[in-house]
This record gives structure tokens, sequence and C-alpha cells, in this order.
């Protein structure tokens, strides 16, 4: 997780001086209907654990994105985020901790008229979205036949990010935002048994997942030839 952090921030500093870009960081959070069943279906089958096993509620997020050169309103772009959350309860004799990960690539729509706005900007994103949990018992991986047992999922993920751009200095400016997410259906179909070792008891196979983000990000903007380094418009 460190090292795709690493990554994204990495790449965004190195194309930041020729490229329109930003990088982001938010704090997320998500609601998952069927893995909330199963991790609720989990506490009530374990009476005895006096630690209940939290819900995938709150976690962060990190992002990069790349806009094309445009001179409208309407730009557009890609982007590449990550998401991270933590389910953690310990109890005598018994720790139990699930990682759960979201990576996604994604196409950006980005509307701000400049010259009415004040700063305002709305964007529409949609983005593939691929998941992978893990679980942790008594600090060792949960292994199921000698190797670490890993529940994949794909899905497809639509967000409307609502933001504020504050004045920059030197082409470096920064954007507050709130984003409201929705994927409705992400399949996973091994998640249930990486949770409580079960399959079909609970779940179908997947959920939907709604997701809310408010952060910050960090924009560099291209520099046009000729352009003097005061200029606070952009």
């Amino acid at each position: 997780m460190r090292k795709l952090l690493f990554v994204i921030f990495f790449f965004a500093i190195k194309t930041a001086a020729a490229q329109s870009c930003r990088v982001g960081i938010a704090y997320q959070y998500m609601s998952a209907g069927n893995w909330d069943k199963v991790i609720q279906t989990y506490n009530v089958s374990r009476p005895f654990l006096s630690q209940k096993q939290p819900f995938f509620t709150s976690g962060f997020n990190a992002s990069f994105s790349y806009f094309f050169k445009s001179s409208k309103n309407l730009s557009h772009g890609i982007s590449l985020s990550y998401s991270g959350f933590e389910s953690a309860a310990e109890n005598a004799n018994l720790s139990n901790v699930l990682n759960l990960h979201f990576l996604a690539p994604g196409y950006v729509l980005h509307y701000e008229n400049k010259a009415k706005s004040r700063g305002l900007y709305s964007e529409l994103a949609i983005s593939a979205l691929s998941s992978l949990l893990l679980r942790n018992v008594n600090g060792e991986p949960f292994l199921v036949d000698g190797s670490r047992f890993m529940s994949w999922g794909v899905g497809a993920d639509i967000s409307i990010r609502i933001g504020k751009r504050l004045k920059s200095h030197n082409k470096i400016g920064l954007k507050p935002y709130l984003q409201v997410g929705y994927n409705p259906y992400l399949y996973s179909p091994n998640a249930e048994a990486a949770i409580n070792q079960t399959k079909g008891l609970v779940s179908s196979g997947g959920t939907a997942i709604f997701s809310l983000q408010a952060g910050l990000s960090i924009h560099f903007a291209k520099r046009n030839k000729g352009e003097g380094q005061t200029n606070k418009n952009n």
C-alpha cells in the first residue's frame, strides 16, 4: 500500500512541470450493504467476542489525475485512485484484521466557468473498480490449503465531485472538494469466505457500494510559453 501511494505521488511530481495534473488526499466514508450483513453474521455467530468486528466505514483515498489541454469551460482527463479500509477487532486469544483495498482507473469530465463560477467547479467520473480483501488472524495471514486467501473483486463506479479552486501561486493551486460515488454491483464472490468462512449464506457474491469523500487536491497547471510566474488567475 505504501509503495502504491509513493508511485502515485512520485509520478505526479515528475509530470507536474510539463502537464496539467493534480494529486489529492481525502477521508472516505463507505457503505457496502452485503458486506455489512456478512460482518454482522460473523459477530452474531461469535457471541463470546467482547469486541465486535466493525464495518468497513472509514478509510482514506489518494488520487492522481491528468487533464488534457483545453481552452473551454469543459475539459476531460484520466485518473487513478486508491482507497484503503481496515476492520480490526482485538480480543483475548483472537486478533482479527480485515484489510480492504480499491484501485480505480477512470475517465473524468471537468466543468468550470472561470468567468462566472468564482472558483467553483464540478466533475463527473466513470471508473473501473477492482478490490482486494485480505485477512490476518493473530498477526498471521489467513491461509487456505497452505496459501494466503485473497478475495478479488471487480465492478464500475460513477462519481460526482464539487469543489472550489482557491487562488494559485506559480501555477500551483489548492482545491478542497466533496465527492459522492456509487457502485451498483461489485462482483466479489469470495468476500464472504474471507470474512466469515462461509459462502452463499448471507451474500449473493457481490455488493453495492456508496461512498463519500471530503478532501484536498493540489493542482499543477501547465505553464504557457512566455508567461510570468506571477499569474494568479489559473
